[in-house]
C-alpha cells in the first residue's frame, strides 16, 4: 500500500489529485494486463486448435495405415 506524502496529509485537494493519478495508473496497468491475458487466451486456442487437428489427421492416418495392412 503506498502511504500518503506530508503534502496529502495536510491537504485534502492534494491527496484527492494524487489518489485520482494512482488510480488511473492501475487503471491503464489492468487494462494492459487484460488485453495481455486475451492475446495469450488466443495463442492458446490457436495451438489447441492445431493439436487437435495434427491429432485427427494421426488418427486418420493410423485408420488408413490398418485398412491397407488387413487388406494384403
Amino acid at each position: 500500500m503506498v502511504e500518503p506524502s506530508e503534502i496529502e496529509k495536510k491537504s485534502l485537494e492534494a491527496h484527492v489529485e494524487l489518489c485520482a493519478e494512482r488510480y488511473n495508473a492501475l487503471h491503464d496497468t489492468i487494462t494492459s494486463l487484460d488485453k495481455k491475458i486475451t492475446d495469450i487466451c488466443n495463442v492458446v486456442k490457436e495451438v489447441k486448435d492445431s493439436v487437435s487437428k495434427m491429432a485427427e489427421k494421426n488418427n486418420e492416418d493410423r485408420k488408413s495405415t490398418r485398412l491397407n495392412s488387413s487388406h494384403t
